[in-house]
C-alpha cells in the first residue's frame, strides 16, 4: 500500500493519503484548503485516482479542500452523518466500509471532541483518529457539541479495544510526533492512562483553552465542504483552456503532449513536466492515467490536441481539455515555462 502523511504547518494538521499501488485507487483523509495545489500535484505525480475525500469531523481550525478535490478529481466526499453536511456524498455511520482497490477502511463513530467525529480503521493495522485521540493527548471537548464523558467512552470503549499494535495516526500534533500505537496511548497518555471517567472529565474541564484561530471561517466553510472559497475549474462544455489558465494551474493538472518526439524536443520545446504521448499511440499510452484527474492536451497549434481531447472524452476521461493555440501560443505568452 502507498501511504503518505502530509503536514500543514500553519494549523499543525495531518492529511493522509492511502492508495492501492496496483490499481491507483486512493483515499485522502482531512485535506486542507490551502494545500489543494500540493495534494493535486502529488496525486498527479503518483498517477492516482482519488476515490474518496474523508473528514474525521467538521473542523474548527482549518477549512477543508474536500469540495475542491471532488470537483477536480471526481472523488466522493465522506463526513459523519451526524454532521448534516449537505454537500457530502457519503453520510458515514458506525461500521461503514470504504473500499479502495484491495483495501478497506472501516468507520468507527468516535464522538466527544465534537458530535461529528469518526475514526477510520485500516485492516486492524492503522487507525486514523482525527481529534478524538491525539499522541499523548486528546481533542478538546468544550465547544461545537463536545462532551468529555462521550469522548472518554469513545476512546476507552472503542479505540482502546483495538489491538495494542494498531498504529495511531492523529489529525494534529503540536509536539513533533508523527504516530503512536494503541498500546502506547493506553500506557502513557497522561489524560487517559490509569484515569477514571471522572478524572478525565475534570482534566478536560480545567483546560481553559483559547478558541481556535480560524473558527469563524472554518465552521461555515466546512459545512459547505470548503466550496465557499470558489473553484477555477474550466467548464466541461468547452474543449479548450487558454495559456493563462494553464499557467495559473499548472501544478494541478497533467499535461500530455501528442506531438512526435522530434517536435517535443525541437525548437518550440515543451511545457515543463509534460508527458510525451504521440497521437498515433495515444489510446494505448493514456490508458493507465486516472480518468477523473484534470488533463490538458498539447500539440503545436492546437488542432491535433483538440482532436485528442475529443477522443479521450469518448474513452471516459471526464476532465480533459486542449490547450488553445498549442505550443505556439505557450511559447509567445509572458511567463512562459518551456523546456528545450
Amino acid at each position: 500500500m502507498l501511504f503518505r502523511q502530509l503536514f500543514d504547518r500553519e494549523t499543525a494538521t495531518y492529511t493522509y493519503l492511502l492508495a492501492d499501488e496496483q490499481n491507483g485507487e486512493a483515499v485522502m483523509i482531512d485535506p486542507v484548503s490551502h494545500q489543494l495545489e500540493r495534494d493535486l500535484k502529488l496525486l498527479n505525480e503518483l498517477n492516482l485516482t482519488l476515490r474518496y475525500s474523508l473528514e474525521t469531523h467538521v473542523h474548527a481550525d482549518h477549512v477543508t479542500s474536500s469540495g475542491a478535490l471532488s470537483a477536480w478529481t471526481g472523488a466522493a466526499i465522506g463526513v459523519s452523518e451526524a454532521a448534516g453536511v449537505k454537500c457530502a456524498h457519503l453520510p458515514l455511520t458506525e461500521g461503514g466500509v470504504i473500499p479502495f482497490g484491495r483495501y478497506r477502511l472501516r468507520v468507527l463513530a468516535t464522538p466527544g471532541h465534537t458530535h461529528t467525529c469518526a475514526s477510520y480503521l485500516l485492516d486492524d493495522q492503522m487507525v486514523f483518529t482525527g481529534d478524538a485521540l491525539l499522541i499523548r493527548g486528546t481533542g478538546r471537548s468544550d465547544f461545537q457539541s463536545g462532551d468529555a464523558v462521550q469522548l472518554y467512552r469513545s476512546i476507552t470503549g472503542k479505540l482502546f479495544t483495538l489491538a495494542d499494535h494498531v498504529r495511531v495516526y492523529p489529525g494534529h500534533d503540536y509536539h513533533g510526533f508523527t504516530m503512536s500505537t494503541i498500546g502506547e496511548e493506553k500506557a502513557h497518555n497522561p489524560r487517559l492512562a490509569g484515569k477514571s471517567e471522572g478524572a478525565f472529565v475534570a482534566i478536560m474541564n480545567g483546560l481553559n483553552l483559547p478558541a481556535p484561530k480560524h473558527i469563524h471561517e472554518a465552521l461555515p466553510g466546512n459545512m459547505q465542504c470548503g466550496l465557499n472559497v470558489g473553484l477555477p475549474l474550466p467548464d466541461m462544455d468547452h474543449l479548450e483552456v487558454d495559456v493563462a489558465w494553464l499557467q495559473a494551474h499548472r501544478a494541478k493538472v497533467r499535461v500530455v503532449d501528442v506531438r512526435d518526439r522530434g517536435e517535443f524536443e525541437g525548437d518550440l520545446g515543451h511545457v515543463d513536466g509534460a508527458r510525451l504521448m504521440p497521437a498515433a499511440d495515444l489510446t494505448h499510452l493514456a490508458a493507465p492515467l486516472a480518468k477523473h484527474a484534470p488533463l490538458v492536451v498539447v500539440c503545436r497549434s492546437g488542432r491535433r490536441s483538440l482532436a485528442a481531447a475529443k477522443l479521450l472524452r469518448k474513452q471516459g476521461f471526464t476532465r480533459v481539455w486542449s490547450l488553445a493555440g498549442g505550443m505556439l501560443a505557450w511559447r509567445s505568452a509572458p511567463r512562459e515555462r518551456v523546456t528545450v
